[in-house]
């Protein structure tokens, strides 16, 4: 499938024919109730690393970064998020063996794992009560350090970060029992790549996998392509001959990101003009990538994400911006962009739930911070009639959906007139409220969603009634 490139008069057209996700239109999206961004915690050392973030349910999300302070080997932090919270409901520090290093937090079954990519070997803590406490260390490879960790449907896991051999700072993967059985096993590196540095570098589609050399293939004295290999199921998978290699020509300004799931594997990058591009993977290539677009200004910093609905989530810094993000049901089309949170932030990594809410975590100086993402919604008004006589009667109808078009129930709405708020009602099954009222002139009214702790708020673009004289 190819992938379109995101105008206005697209989106405007997608919007109407349903084929985007509404919570775009005209009116915007706000912040939803409650703190956006929040603290998670402030580091004395002032050091950082990359942070990592997963949904534990549809309203709690489990992050995890590096406390440096107690060096030289640093602590990790794993961190509860409830979506109605602004800090951590709990905290579990995890002691690494060697120095804290690249990391990542994924699920495997319902186990959490907790990767520490050192400077020799990776290292796996595995956690069986959603992180409150971890069991010790388990050295399960030498070959990778890892940065990225996918968990295989047979129970094994596709490591992929840094190496320990005469090629270190290219991408390395290997696939390893999470015992340790398989620690001296030896993998697959991508050939003249020059850093292995996404932050997202290993997905997985239906047995199909895919490796990002975050880095950069040199090609003359410019450095101009994306490394990455496909892997189709068979095969030894840690034999570079069981997987097909290939390039993407990209002119970009940082590190690309991949997310596979239900709606295939998407790569997200920024290109040298600043401009936010997607590709979706067909077969074993990625196409040539195209503009998902941003009126904003330059972006840098891509990140994706997709939940098991097959919701892709894209997020992006913009200087004097904030955090932009846009999702997309199927990798191609995607919902305009909107700011998340005005605070500069730094590498960020986020994770969705079903309904599109979720969280985007931060490193930004010397602190961790959290960025809550609220599901779109939509809210049209009506009149019927636009005009009438003066004494006259109009009737308001405003409906309230969310981002895939389903009507939202039992939700407060309020009907307003300039500043004034005329009633508030709850909408019914069909996600709409009616007021009906006689205006003493023309006038332009509009329905308010004040949000929710996991839905954005949203106000209406206007309903004009005119009034004329008998």
């Amino acid at each position: 499938m190819r992938v379109t490139r995101i105008g206005t008069a697209a989106i405007a057209a997608a919007l109407a024919a349903g084929a985007l996700a509404p919570g775009t239109a005209s009116g915007g999206i706000g912040p939803g109730l409650g703190t956006p961004t929040f603290t998670l915690e402030t580091l004395t050392s002032g050091a950082t690393s990359d942070p990592r973030v997963v949904m534990q349910t549809d309203t709690t999300a489990l992050t995890s970064f590096v406390d440096y302070a107690t060096r030289p080997a640093g602590i990790f932090h794993v961190c509860q998020v409830p979506l109605d919270a602004t800090s951590c409901a709990r905290t579990t520090a995890v002691t690494p063996t060697d120095d804290a290093g690249d990391m990542s937090l994924v699920f495997s079954g319902p186990q959490l794992l907790l990767a520490n990519g050192t400077a020799n070997f990776t290292e796996i803590f595995t956690s069986g009560d959603g992180g409150a406490t971890f069991g010790p260390a388990v050295r399960v490879s030498r070959y990778a350090n890892a940065e990225n960790v996918l968990p295989l449907p047979d129970g094994r896991l596709l490591l992929v970060g840094r190496g320990n051999d005469s090629r270190a700072n290219d991408l390395h993967a290997v696939v390893v029992p999470p015992d340790g059985s398989g620690v001296d096993t030896a993998g697959f590196s991508l050939p003249n790549t020059d850093y292995p540095g996404a932050q997202r570098g290993v997905a997985d589609n239906g047995g199909r996998y895919v490796v990002l050399g975050g880095g950069f293939v040199s090609v003359g004295s410019t450095r101009t392509q994306i490394a990455y290999a496909v892997y189709d199921g068979s095969g030894d998978p840690n034999a570079i001959s069981s997987w097909t290699q290939s390039t993407l020509p990209l002119q970009f300004n940082d590190a690309p990101n991949i997310a596979g799931g239900p709606s295939g594997v998407v790569l997200v990058a920024v290109d040298a003009d600043g401009a936010v591009v997607a590709s979706k993977l067909e077969g074993t290539t990625f196409p040539a990538p195209t503009r998902i677009g941003d009126p904003a200004g330059k972006a840098y910093l891509p990140n994706v994400t997709q939940d098991a609905t097959g919701r892709i989530t894209a997020t992006w810094q913009v200087n004097g911006v904030g955090l932009r993000e846009s999702h997309s049901r199927d990798g191609v089309r995607w919902s305009a962009p909107r700011t998340l949170t005005s605070d500069r932030e730094f590498d960020t990594d986020i994770a969705t739930g079903p309904a599109g809410n979720g969280l985007a975590v931060t490193r930004a100086g010397g602190r961790y911070q959290a960025t809550r993402i609220y599901a779109a919604v939509s809210l049209s008004l009506k009149a019927s009639p636009a005009k009438v006589e003066k004494g006259k009667a109009t009737t308001l109808t405003a409906k309230l959906t969310g981002e895939t078009g389903a009507p939202l129930a039992g939700r407060p709405i309020a009907l307003r007139a300039g500043g004034k708020t005329l009633a508030t009602k709850t909408t019914n099954a069909a996600g709409e409220v009616t007021l009906t009222t006689k205006p003493s002139k023309t006038t332009r009214y509009r329905a308010r969603f004040a949000g929710t702790d996991v839905l954005a708020s949203y106000t209406s673009a206007a309903a004009k009634v005119t009034v004329t004289r008998r």
